[in-house]
């Protein structure tokens, strides 16, 4: 029953392999498009956040994407446009449609403000 109220946190993600390993957004949640002040459904992460290419959350995307394993985070923010924030909570999860081939990735992000209110 508590799904539906997640819902606004959730966003996929298209893993591309060919001819690099790329990430698109497939769909953003409204909690998740307004953290980042954009929604970027259909775009690459490396062309809507110009740091992704360098930062910790492509490296976290590329573990899940290449090692096909969950990835649980909590803390502060690692990425700059979501400095705001006092902490997030994230999972990652992969999926195939091959049932190896890892070609997008469940995501779900809950934000807290600096009042440690969810967001």
């Amino acid at each position: 029953m508590a799904i539906p109220a997640l819902l606004s946190n959730l966003w996929l993600v298209d893993v591309e392999r060919e001819p690099r390993l790329r990430f698109r957004y497939r769909l953003i949640g409204t909690s998740v498009a307004r953290a980042f002040a954009q929604d970027s459904t259909g775009r690459y992460l490396d062309e809507a956040h110009p740091e992704f290419a360098k930062s910790q959350i492509r490296a976290y995307l590329s573990e899940v994407a290449e090692r096909r394993l969950a990835s649980w985070r909590t803390g502060r923010p690692v990425f700059f446009a979501l400095q705001d924030f006092l902490k997030v909570e994230r999972v990652y999860l992969p999926a195939a449609r091959d049932g190896a081939t890892i070609d997008m990735i469940f995501a779900l992000t809950i934000f807290l403000n600096r009042h440690g209110e969810e967001f």
